[in-house]
């Protein structure tokens, strides 16, 4: 079986473990559901370096800044923003909204 043949079963498989953790793990925070960073990040390739107050995420080229409680984040030293703020919902884990999973999934 060819490489190529192999990648979307990985894919499907990652898609798998996401809804996973979504479905088990996520609030609804004014509306917006609100899903663990790091668990779902990593999950996706992403580094996750904690910062105290909130992470970055990196892989290859990308950049995400995100501090809790703040709206705006850094993308690839640009500003996007959260309808939502991130927040701290359980000890040390922070939520960010669904919104920005789907990004990170692209």
């Amino acid at each position: 079986m060819s490489r190529r043949c192999q990648e979307p079963v990985k894919e499907e498989e990652t898609d798998s473990v996401i809804e996973t953790i979504i479905a088990s793990d996520s609030y609804e925070v004014e509306g917006t559901k609100m899903v663990p960073l790091r668990l779902l990040a990593e999950e996706l390739g992403y580094k996750v370096e904690s910062t105290g107050n909130g992470a970055i995420l990196s892989k290859g080229a990308l950049s995400y800044t995100i501090t809790r409680g703040e709206k705006a984040y850094g993308y690839n030293k640009a500003l996007r923003y959260f309808d939502v703020a991130p927040a701290l919902l359980e000890p040390s884990k922070t939520y960010v909204p669904m919104e920005f999973i789907e990004q990170l999934m692209k």
